[in-house]
Protein backbone atom coordinates (compact mmCIF):
# COMPACT_ATOMS: atom_id res chain seq x y z
CA UNK A 1 0.00 0.00 0.00
CA UNK A 2 1.42 3.63 -1.14
CA UNK A 3 0.32 6.64 0.23
CA UNK A 4 -0.63 7.79 -3.89
CA UNK A 5 -2.64 4.53 -3.70
CA UNK A 6 -4.75 5.67 -0.61
CA UNK A 7 -5.05 9.76 -1.92
CA UNK A 8 -6.38 8.10 -4.96
CA UNK A 9 -8.80 5.97 -4.24
CA UNK A 10 -9.91 8.64 -1.50
CA UNK A 11 -10.74 11.33 -3.75
CA UNK A 12 -12.09 9.44 -6.84
CA UNK A 13 -14.51 8.23 -3.79
CA UNK A 14 -15.43 11.81 -2.67
CA UNK A 15 -16.10 12.90 -6.61
CA UNK A 16 -17.53 9.57 -7.17
CA UNK A 17 -15.35 10.09 -10.95
CA UNK A 18 -12.17 9.04 -11.81
CA UNK A 19 -11.99 12.55 -13.94
CA UNK A 20 -13.01 14.74 -12.14
CA UNK A 21 -10.67 13.35 -9.28
CA UNK A 22 -7.47 13.16 -11.44
CA UNK A 23 -8.47 16.82 -12.43
CA UNK A 24 -8.95 17.78 -8.70
CA UNK A 25 -5.12 16.00 -8.05
CA UNK A 26 -3.67 17.24 -11.31
CA UNK A 27 -2.90 14.13 -12.37
CA UNK A 28 -3.70 12.43 -15.72
CA UNK A 29 -7.01 10.38 -15.71
CA UNK A 30 -4.82 6.85 -16.77
CA UNK A 31 -2.48 7.69 -13.70
CA UNK A 32 -5.22 7.58 -11.80
CA UNK A 33 -6.97 4.59 -12.45
CA UNK A 34 -3.70 2.61 -12.77
CA UNK A 35 -3.35 3.45 -8.85
CA UNK A 36 -6.23 2.14 -7.77
CA UNK A 37 -6.34 -1.10 -10.25
CA UNK A 38 -2.98 -1.73 -8.48
CA UNK A 39 -3.84 -1.19 -4.77
CA UNK A 40 -7.03 -3.87 -5.58
CA UNK A 41 -4.98 -5.95 -7.32
CA UNK A 42 -2.87 -5.62 -4.23
CA UNK A 43 -5.01 -6.70 -1.37
CA UNK A 44 -7.79 -8.73 -3.89
CA UNK A 45 -10.50 -6.34 -2.99
CA UNK A 46 -12.87 -4.78 -5.30
CA UNK A 47 -13.65 -1.14 -4.22
CA UNK A 48 -15.96 0.76 -6.61
CA UNK A 49 -18.85 -0.69 -8.77
CA UNK A 50 -19.70 1.22 -11.87
CA UNK A 51 -23.35 2.53 -12.43
CA UNK A 52 -25.23 4.09 -14.98
CA UNK A 53 -25.09 7.34 -12.29
CA UNK A 54 -21.20 6.77 -12.60
CA UNK A 55 -19.00 4.91 -10.02
CA UNK A 56 -20.10 3.60 -6.25
CA UNK A 57 -18.23 2.23 -3.34
CA UNK A 58 -18.78 -1.27 -2.35
CA UNK A 59 -19.22 -2.45 1.10
CA UNK A 60 -15.34 -2.45 1.26
CA UNK A 61 -15.15 0.89 -0.39
CA UNK A 62 -17.15 2.58 1.90
CA UNK A 63 -15.07 1.12 5.32
CA UNK A 64 -12.19 2.48 3.49
CA UNK A 65 -13.24 5.49 2.81
CA UNK A 66 -14.49 6.11 6.42
CA UNK A 67 -10.29 4.82 7.61
CA UNK A 68 -8.85 7.43 4.81
CA UNK A 69 -10.91 10.00 6.40
CA UNK A 70 -9.49 9.73 9.62
CA UNK A 71 -5.87 9.17 7.84
CA UNK A 72 -5.89 11.74 5.38
CA UNK A 73 -7.22 14.34 8.48
CA UNK A 74 -4.13 13.35 10.91
CA UNK A 75 -1.85 14.73 8.04
CA UNK A 76 -3.54 17.23 7.86
CA UNK A 77 -3.60 17.69 12.09
CA UNK A 78 0.54 17.49 11.53
CA UNK A 79 0.78 20.06 9.07
CA UNK A 80 -0.94 22.22 10.87
CA UNK A 81 0.94 21.61 14.09
CA UNK A 82 4.12 22.17 12.22
CA UNK A 83 3.18 25.28 11.13
CA UNK A 84 1.37 26.81 14.00
CA UNK A 85 4.80 26.05 15.82
CA UNK A 86 6.53 28.03 13.65
CA UNK A 87 6.48 31.84 14.25
CA UNK A 88 2.64 31.98 12.58
CA UNK A 89 -0.45 30.11 12.24
CA UNK A 90 -0.87 28.91 8.93
CA UNK A 91 -2.91 26.28 7.21
CA UNK A 92 -6.33 26.22 4.93
CA UNK A 93 -10.08 26.73 6.50
CA UNK A 94 -12.50 25.32 3.79
CA UNK A 95 -15.98 27.37 4.45
CA UNK A 96 -19.40 26.41 3.07
CA UNK A 97 -22.57 28.19 3.83
CA UNK A 98 -25.78 30.19 2.82
CA UNK A 99 -24.73 33.22 4.85
CA UNK A 100 -22.18 34.76 2.85
CA UNK A 101 -22.44 38.08 4.82
CA UNK A 102 -22.48 36.66 8.27
CA UNK A 103 -19.22 34.31 7.60
CA UNK A 104 -17.22 37.63 6.17
CA UNK A 105 -18.26 39.26 9.79
CA UNK A 106 -15.93 36.61 11.06
CA UNK A 107 -13.47 36.09 7.81
CA UNK A 108 -12.53 39.85 7.83
CA UNK A 109 -11.31 39.94 12.11
CA UNK A 110 -9.13 36.59 11.28
CA UNK A 111 -7.79 37.26 8.65
CA UNK A 112 -6.20 40.36 10.27
CA UNK A 113 -5.03 38.37 13.33
CA UNK A 114 -4.18 35.47 11.00
CA UNK A 115 -3.15 36.06 7.89
CA UNK A 116 -1.22 33.38 6.51
CA UNK A 117 -4.44 31.29 7.01
CA UNK A 118 -5.66 30.60 3.85
CA UNK A 119 -9.58 30.65 3.40
CA UNK A 120 -12.20 29.61 0.97
CA UNK A 121 -15.79 29.19 1.22
CA UNK A 122 -18.13 27.59 -1.32
CA UNK A 123 -22.10 27.85 -1.01
CA UNK A 124 -25.08 25.51 -0.62
CA UNK A 125 -28.34 25.50 1.33
CA UNK A 126 -28.37 23.94 4.79
CA UNK A 127 -28.83 20.43 3.62
CA UNK A 128 -25.81 20.43 1.11
CA UNK A 129 -23.95 22.30 3.59
CA UNK A 130 -24.49 19.39 6.39
CA UNK A 131 -23.25 16.62 3.83
CA UNK A 132 -20.19 18.35 2.93
CA UNK A 133 -19.38 18.63 6.78
CA UNK A 134 -19.83 14.73 6.56
CA UNK A 135 -17.65 14.29 3.90
CA UNK A 136 -15.11 15.98 5.14
CA UNK A 137 -14.98 18.20 2.47
CA UNK A 138 -15.30 20.85 4.11
CA UNK A 139 -14.03 22.21 8.02
CA UNK A 140 -16.86 24.64 8.96
CA UNK A 141 -20.15 25.47 7.94
CA UNK A 142 -21.85 29.19 8.42
CA UNK A 143 -25.69 28.30 7.75
CA UNK A 144 -29.13 29.20 8.96
CA UNK A 145 -32.42 27.34 9.43
CA UNK A 146 -35.77 27.50 10.93
CA UNK A 147 -35.32 25.79 14.39
CA UNK A 148 -35.43 22.40 12.59
CA UNK A 149 -33.46 19.02 12.30
CA UNK A 150 -31.65 20.22 9.68
CA UNK A 151 -28.35 20.81 11.70
CA UNK A 152 -28.88 17.66 14.34
CA UNK A 153 -25.93 14.84 14.13
CA UNK A 154 -23.98 13.94 17.20
CA UNK A 155 -20.52 14.30 14.84
CA UNK A 156 -21.68 18.32 15.14
CA UNK A 157 -21.15 20.68 17.48
CA UNK A 158 -22.90 23.98 16.90
CA UNK A 159 -22.27 27.56 17.75
CA UNK A 160 -25.44 30.08 17.54
CA UNK A 161 -24.33 33.34 16.33
CA UNK A 162 -27.48 35.49 15.74
CA UNK A 163 -31.41 35.55 15.16
CA UNK A 164 -32.77 37.47 12.51
CA UNK A 165 -36.00 38.01 10.79
CA UNK A 166 -37.88 37.63 7.31
CA UNK A 167 -38.59 41.04 5.19
CA UNK A 168 -41.02 41.77 2.18
CA UNK A 169 -39.63 43.74 -0.31
CA UNK A 170 -41.56 45.74 -2.70
CA UNK A 171 -41.03 48.74 -4.96
CA UNK A 172 -40.44 52.10 -3.71
CA UNK A 173 -43.85 54.19 -3.44
CA UNK A 174 -45.96 50.81 -2.99
CA UNK A 175 -49.32 50.71 -1.14
CA UNK A 176 -47.11 49.02 2.21
CA UNK A 177 -44.76 51.39 2.80
CA UNK A 178 -47.17 53.61 4.38
CA UNK A 179 -47.51 51.77 7.06
CA UNK A 180 -45.12 52.21 10.48
CA UNK A 181 -45.10 48.21 10.65
CA UNK A 182 -46.11 45.16 8.44
CA UNK A 183 -47.10 41.80 9.16
CA UNK A 184 -47.98 38.73 7.24
CA UNK A 185 -51.86 39.83 8.05
CA UNK A 186 -51.04 42.79 5.62
CA UNK A 187 -50.15 41.58 3.08
CA UNK A 188 -53.53 39.66 2.13
CA UNK A 189 -54.31 40.64 -1.74
CA UNK A 190 -51.19 41.08 -2.75
CA UNK A 191 -49.10 38.65 -5.62
CA UNK A 192 -46.22 37.40 -4.67
CA UNK A 193 -42.85 35.36 -6.51
CA UNK A 194 -42.30 32.53 -4.73
CA UNK A 195 -39.04 31.02 -4.17
CA UNK A 196 -37.16 27.67 -5.53
CA UNK A 197 -38.18 24.42 -3.71
CA UNK A 198 -35.99 23.63 -1.22
CA UNK A 199 -35.05 27.67 -0.54
CA UNK A 200 -35.41 28.15 3.54
CA UNK A 201 -36.96 31.73 2.75
CA UNK A 202 -40.34 29.99 1.21
CA UNK A 203 -40.18 27.46 4.33
CA UNK A 204 -40.06 30.63 6.53
CA UNK A 205 -42.92 32.42 4.77
CA UNK A 206 -45.24 29.20 3.76
CA UNK A 207 -44.92 28.63 7.69
CA UNK A 208 -46.27 32.18 8.24
CA UNK A 209 -48.74 31.99 5.58
CA UNK A 210 -50.23 28.83 7.23
CA UNK A 211 -49.54 29.88 11.16
CA UNK A 212 -51.93 33.48 10.19
CA UNK A 213 -54.48 31.55 8.05
CA UNK A 214 -52.83 33.58 4.85
CA UNK A 215 -53.30 33.05 1.52
CA UNK A 216 -51.96 34.46 -1.18
CA UNK A 217 -51.55 34.28 -5.09
CA UNK A 218 -48.03 33.52 -6.56
CA UNK A 219 -47.37 35.17 -9.80
CA UNK A 220 -44.36 33.11 -10.58
CA UNK A 221 -41.59 31.21 -9.06
CA UNK A 222 -37.87 32.13 -9.35
CA UNK A 223 -34.40 31.03 -8.00
CA UNK A 224 -32.28 33.04 -5.78
CA UNK A 225 -32.42 36.51 -4.13
CA UNK A 226 -31.32 38.97 -7.07
CA UNK A 227 -34.03 37.19 -9.13
CA UNK A 228 -36.26 38.37 -6.61
CA UNK A 229 -35.25 41.59 -6.42
CA UNK A 230 -35.11 42.22 -9.99
CA UNK A 231 -38.78 40.89 -10.51
CA UNK A 232 -40.26 43.04 -7.88
CA UNK A 233 -38.02 45.92 -8.76
CA UNK A 234 -39.97 45.64 -12.55
CA UNK A 235 -43.60 45.15 -10.79
CA UNK A 236 -44.05 41.87 -10.68
CA UNK A 237 -45.18 41.28 -7.48
CA UNK A 238 -43.83 41.40 -3.73
CA UNK A 239 -41.44 39.29 -2.47
CA UNK A 240 -39.39 37.70 0.87
CA UNK A 241 -36.29 37.87 1.74
CA UNK A 242 -34.20 37.23 4.77
CA UNK A 243 -33.18 40.47 7.03
CA UNK A 244 -29.54 39.77 6.23
CA UNK A 245 -30.24 40.16 2.43
CA UNK A 246 -31.29 43.31 2.14
CA UNK A 247 -28.81 44.36 -0.45
CA UNK A 248 -29.09 47.80 -1.63
CA UNK A 249 -31.02 48.81 -4.45
CA UNK A 250 -32.09 52.40 -4.90
CA UNK A 251 -35.86 50.66 -6.48
CA UNK A 252 -36.47 48.95 -3.66
CA UNK A 253 -37.92 49.17 -0.50
CA UNK A 254 -37.12 46.65 2.60
CA UNK A 255 -40.36 46.04 5.50
CA UNK A 256 -39.12 44.17 7.94
CA UNK A 257 -42.11 41.71 9.04
CA UNK A 258 -42.95 42.24 12.97
CA UNK A 259 -44.59 38.51 13.49
CA UNK A 260 -41.19 36.97 12.01
CA UNK A 261 -38.63 39.30 13.65
CA UNK A 262 -36.69 35.91 15.05
CA UNK A 263 -37.61 33.85 12.91
CA UNK A 264 -34.30 32.79 11.26
CA UNK A 265 -31.07 31.35 13.29
CA UNK A 266 -27.83 31.59 12.04
CA UNK A 267 -25.27 29.23 13.26
CA UNK A 268 -21.50 27.86 13.35
CA UNK A 269 -21.10 24.62 12.90
CA UNK A 270 -18.04 22.15 12.68
CA UNK A 271 -17.05 18.40 13.44
CA UNK A 272 -16.45 17.66 16.99
CA UNK A 273 -12.96 15.58 15.98
CA UNK A 274 -11.93 19.27 14.26
CA UNK A 275 -12.20 21.47 17.44
CA UNK A 276 -9.01 20.78 18.47
CA UNK A 277 -7.30 21.62 15.15
CA UNK A 278 -5.40 25.16 15.85
CA UNK A 279 -7.04 27.33 12.65
CA UNK A 280 -10.50 26.03 13.65
CA UNK A 281 -9.87 26.77 17.21
CA UNK A 282 -8.68 30.27 16.44
CA UNK A 283 -12.03 30.85 13.97
CA UNK A 284 -14.63 29.52 16.28
CA UNK A 285 -12.92 32.25 18.75
CA UNK A 286 -12.62 35.03 16.46
CA UNK A 287 -16.45 34.04 16.14
CA UNK A 288 -17.56 33.86 19.72
CA UNK A 289 -15.84 37.44 19.98
CA UNK A 290 -17.35 39.07 17.24
CA UNK A 291 -21.12 37.32 18.85
CA UNK A 292 -20.00 39.32 21.77
CA UNK A 293 -19.21 42.57 20.28
CA UNK A 294 -22.89 42.03 18.59
CA UNK A 295 -21.20 42.19 15.17
CA UNK A 296 -24.21 40.35 12.98
CA UNK A 297 -26.82 42.18 14.52
CA UNK A 298 -28.40 44.31 11.93
CA UNK A 299 -31.31 46.11 13.40
CA UNK A 300 -33.88 46.23 10.92
CA UNK A 301 -35.18 49.45 9.88
CA UNK A 302 -38.71 50.04 7.87
CA UNK A 303 -37.25 52.53 5.39
CA UNK A 304 -34.43 50.57 4.20
CA UNK A 305 -33.56 50.92 0.47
Amino acid sequence: MRYTQIRAFHEVALEKSVSKAAQKMGQTQPALSTQLRNLEKEYGVKLFERTTQGLALTQQGEKLLELTHVFLKQETYIDDFLKSSGALLGGTIRLVGDDPVTALNIITPFKAAFDNVEITMDFGNTLQACQSLKEHKVDIAVITDLGTTDIQDENFMRLPLWRHGLSVVVPNGHDLTKNENVCTKDLVGYSYINREHGSLTRRAFTRLFQENDVTLESTLSLCGREAIREAVAQGNGIGFISDHEKGHDSRLTTLPLSDARQIFQTSLVYLASQKERPIIAEFINTAKQCKEKGSFEKPPSSNQK
